[in-house]
């Protein structure tokens, strides 16, 4: 089986970037066999990734490779430069309305300390159904020790009945 050269699975911009054209993962990230293709780049023409770091991406695009466009970063660092916590974000904000269809309104949406939104109809559904399951629990509960208190009370009549003590 012939080895495929890693360093011949990328192409040079005209900008500089260097475009992965290999097979990438779901996330986007270039891929060759298991190693991620920026990393294999990097250690290949600069060197070792140093302990407990990572590469970040300055340029954002996950399928390019050029090394002098990679930082070795903790990992705290590369997720706060990312941009998923925005993209995600403004993705949450573009939602018109909830999962369940509910509209996404004045009236309708509440808003956390987290500045985070939620359905106020859909809370109220769910309040519902947990009052009622706990009333049902309840009234579960109180038949059950009537019944309880029934058996001893007819267990004590009968013990007195047969002049047995209770």
């Amino acid at each position: 089986m012939k080895k495929i050269d890693p360093m011949s699975r990328f192409v040079i911009q005209p900008d500089g970037c260097w475009w992965w054209i290999g097979p990438t993962d779901k996330n986007g990230y270039g891929r060759h066999g298991a190693k991620l293709a920026h990393q294999l780049v990097y250690e290949s023409l600069i060197g070792p990734v140093p302990h407990g770091l990572e590469l970040d991406h300055l340029c954002r695009l996950r399928r390019r490779v050029n090394p002098w466009h990679l930082e070795p970063v903790t990992h705290a660092i590369n997720v706060r430069r990312g941009c998923a916590g925005a993209v995600n974000r403004a993705r949450q904000i573009a939602r018109t309305h909830c999962v369940r269809g509910h509209p996404f309104d004045e009236q309708n949406t509440a808003i956390d300390h987290r500045g985070h939104r939620s359905c106020r109809t859909c809370a109220n559904i769910h309040h519902r159904l947990y009052y009622a399951a706990d009333l049902d629990r309840s009234r579960l509960v109180a038949r059950d020790k009537t019944r309880a208190l029934r058996a001893r009370i007819k267990e004590e009549e009968h013990g007195e009945l047969h002049g047995t003590p209770g």
